[in-house]
């Protein structure tokens, strides 16, 4: 009875989920993978790799805009030829990566003419993403499990699951699958927040916060704050979710609380803004630089500053970005079927008011989105 309608029933579809991700991770991993690809990826590996030796966050790869701008910024007008700082890349995934490598002797790292594949990114880059991508859907069925019903996250999760371009960035090295994992988890923590103050099933909201309710503002704001440590451009993200923060405390102080939010989030950055300010003068380093000149800036000795913030060129370097993102960025959300059921989520009218808020937070994370690609650019 417990094998066949009991809690092992549940036990035994678990695992055979478990398998069958594991299987399709392998299959995909074994047709695809062909070590890291992409610029940002080997870089970003680079970096680890400096943090793991205990060089700090120094960098290999020393661009020559980052040689400009120590030569420019500094005092001292050092360019620092010997242990360079990089100035470029968020610290987080790096130092996630870091942490790990420094669990494998150091003789994986020592490449073998024979290898096809660099033995750190088999054994380590590869499968933490494949995790951050898996917990994700995790993340997902259950969200969607509190949303609407078992058979609407069974389809959620297996439409993500055989996504192509989800496992595409799942192998490609980049902190996409992470950042995604971070993001979901501090708009869910947001969401339980919503449910334990305005309960959906009819029961009478609650007007006080108690320590519970505190702990779900604070994870958010980290979470969003490690966003930002593993993707810049997720700043912009910060408003909608202020927003929702806002409506769901609407009675409570909610205005307060989005201050409190705004200013954990500032402070989970805030020391590494310092770090790139003591060693650049500039909070962002040189990655302040792809707001105007996003083609091959990091490969010029000089970014022309003369003309960088005037009102045309902005707006000309926005509305240039804007069309290409908005004709061709949506192709990137996921496959065809993807679209299609996003689409229609978004036409549905909903009758919960939860949901309905959670939906316009989704909508306004991706115009944001748009926004911040449009008029920074997206490393390639």
């Amino acid at each position: 009875f417990n094998i066949e309608l009991g809690r092992g029933k549940a036990i035994l579809q678990w695992v055979v989920v478990v398998l069958g991700a594991a299987v399709l991770s392998l299959v995909y991993t074994a047709g695809q993978f062909r070590g890291l690809e992409k610029r940002e990826a080997i870089d970003m590996a680079q970096l680890a790799r400096n943090i793991a030796r205990g060089q700090g966050f120094t960098t290999s790869v020393i661009r020559p805009v980052s040689l400009w701008h120590l030569r420019t910024n500094r005092p001292d007008h050092d360019q620092k030829f010997e242990n360079h700082p990089d100035l470029y890349n968020p610290p987080l995934y790096p130092l996630m990566l870091a942490g790990m490598f420094r669990l494998m002797p150091a003789k994986v790292f020592e490449p073998k003419i024979s290898d096809m594949v660099y033995a750190p990114e088999r054994w380590v880059i590869l499968p933490f993403n494949q995790v951050c991508l898996l917990l994700s859907l995790l993340l997902v069925y259950v969200w969607t499990l509190r949303l609407f019903d078992r058979r609407v996250a069974i389809t959620a999760g297996l439409i993500l699951l055989f996504s192509d371009t989800l496992w595409s960035y799942g192998i490609s090295g980049l902190p996409t699958t992470f950042l995604q994992l971070l993001l979901l988890a501090a708009m869910f923590c947001l969401f339980l927040l919503e449910q334990r103050l305005n309960p959906p099933d009819g029961k009478t909201p609650r007007t006080a916060l108690n320590g519970g309710d505190i702990g779900l503002i604070v994870a958010s704001a980290v979470l969003m704050g490690l966003c930002f440590l593993t993707r810049y451009l997720t700043c912009f993200l910060i408003v909608p979710m202020v927003l929702y923060l806002r409506q769901s405390l609407r009675g409570r102080k909610g205005s307060v609380w989005a201050g409190i939010y705004l200013a954990i989030f500032l402070g989970v950055i805030t020391p590494w803004l310092m770090r790139n300010f003591a060693l650049s003068h500039t909070l962002l380093g040189i990655a302040r630089y792809q707001f105007f000149e996003t083609d091959g800036f990091d490969r010029t000795y000089k970014v022309d500053m003369q003309n960088a913030w005037t009102v045309r060129s902005t707006i000309a370097h926005f509305a240039t970005n804007l069309r290409s993102y908005w004709v061709e960025g949506f192709r990137s959300i996921g496959t065809d079927i993807c679209v299609f059921f996003f689409a229609v989520g978004v036409m549905y009218s909903l009758r919960r008011s939860d949901v309905t808020r959670l939906r316009r937070v989704v909508l306004g994370c991706l115009g944001m989105a748009l926004v911040g690609m449009a008029l920074v650019g997206m490393p390639v």
